[in-house]
């Protein structure tokens, strides 16, 4: 049986501003608000993983003092290492991969993913023999990343993110490495025009 480690990435409110786009244009209480509805659905989805699968869930936190926050509680936690989110990421990704056989990061902005996400991730990278694979979002960048060969820092650090040409950079660098998949697209949660694919259960008031 292969061995999985998912992982989603996360900055603890109070300690880092949190949604800080989206605050700008609906205000901090509001991007609070949504910031942690995302976190308690990735949350439950990371459990469902766990009850369902035998899957091992980690949260990667910003702050080193953010590591025992109640928020991440239930599911084991990584610090974050390096100054940018390239190397954040490498930082994760290179000793994960070193004890599993497959490592998969997941954005902490799709409040709708499901486990169907993942098993789709699984079976592109079985069924289709992709070494790696990437679920695009409709912005440019990725809401999922899963990777069983190692990949090199310079393929985390040489990317531009939070743009419109992320995830075809990156992609094109790790394509280097082996076969890559795309999975369907789906949207996150950055901007305020962004807030209408989701039913907020409760009201944003901008």
């Amino acid at each position: 049986m292969r061995k999985i480690a998912v992982v989603s990435f996360v900055k603890t409110p109070g300690l880092s501003p949190v949604k800080t786009r989206l605050a700008a244009t609906i205000g901090k209480e509001n991007a609070e608000r949504v910031f942690q509805h995302c976190i308690q659905k990735i949350d439950e989805l990371l459990t469902e993983l766990q009850h369902i699968t035998g899957l091992d869930t980690f949260w990667a936190v910003a702050e080193k003092s953010g590591l025992g926050h109640s928020l991440w509680r239930n599911h084991s936690t990584l610090l974050q290492q390096g100054h940018g989110l390239g190397e954040r990421l490498h930082h994760i990704y290179e000793p994960l991969k070193k004890e599993y056989d497959v490592v998969y990061f997941i954005g902490a902005d799709s409040p709708q993913l499901t486990v169907s996400h993942l098993r789709d991730a699984e079976a592109c990278l079985m069924n289709s023999e992709s070494d790696f694979v990437f679920g695009p979002t409709p912005d440019g960048g990725f809401y999922l990343f899963g990777g069983q060969r190692p990949l090199p820092n310079s393929v985390w650090t040489d990317v531009t993110y939070s743009a419109e040409t992320t995830l075809d950079e990156i992609s094109t660098l790790v394509k280097a490495f082996g076969k890559v998949g795309f999975l369907q697209s789906e949207y996150d949660i950055d901007l305020v025009e962004d807030l209408k694919n989701y039913d907020w259960p409760f009201p944003l008031n901008f």
